[in-house]
Parts: structure tokens; C-alpha cells; sequence
């Protein structure tokens, strides 16, 4: 994955491509109220496993990630947001 997200951490330029944008009060209101709304039924399904202070951990950051995306505009990178083994391409030589 570093490999991957390396070559462009903290690369000014990644804002000046059209596609990507920094996060806006908007976009982090709204990812912020999808974490929110997941958290409970994440804690039903693995809740067993985690501490106490863990619960406690996903339920405090549901109340302010909207403010921490919206306070994380350095040292951007590109992230593949759904990295998994079947979501891979291999070229035909063997190398990713």
C-alpha cells in the first residue's frame, strides 16, 4: 500500500486536478454522518471483541469527524479506497 499512496504524498498538485477536491463542510457533514450511522451496527456485529473504551472511541468520533476532515488539508495523498486482492490488476509479466 505504500507503494501505492507514496508517490504522491503531500503532493501539491493533486489539488489542481479537476476530479479531486478538498473536502468541503458538505462532503464532511456527510461522510461524517455515514461513520455515525454505521457505528451501531458495527458494534452489534463485532462489538464482542472490543473494549469498553473502544465503543466509546467510534461513538466520540462520530460527534466530530466532520471537523477533522475538514482540519486534514496536508499532506494529502491518493488512497485506494478499496484495496483488496480480487480489485488488484496484474499486467501480463506478473507485475502490479
Amino acid at each position: 500500500m505504500a507503494g501505492l499512496h507514496g508517490p504522491r504524498w503531500a503532493d501539491p498538485t493533486l489539488l489542481d486536478i479537476p476530479a479531486l477536491r478538498p473536502p468541503s463542510e458538505e462532503g464532511a457533514g456527510f461522510h461524517a454522518q455515514i461513520f455515525a450511522g454505521a457505528v451501531p451496527q458495527f458494534v452489534e456485529q463485532f462489538g464482542e471483541w472490543m473494549s469498553a473504551d473502544d465503543i466509546a472511541t467510534l461513538d466520540d468520533l462520530s460527534t466530530w469527524m466532520g471537523d477533522w476532515l475538514l482540519s486534514r488539508l496536508t499532506n494529502l495523498t491518493l488512497i485506494h479506497g478499496d484495496f483488496r486482492p480480487d480489485n488488484l490488476m496484474i499486467a501480463p509479466n506478473g507485475s502490479p
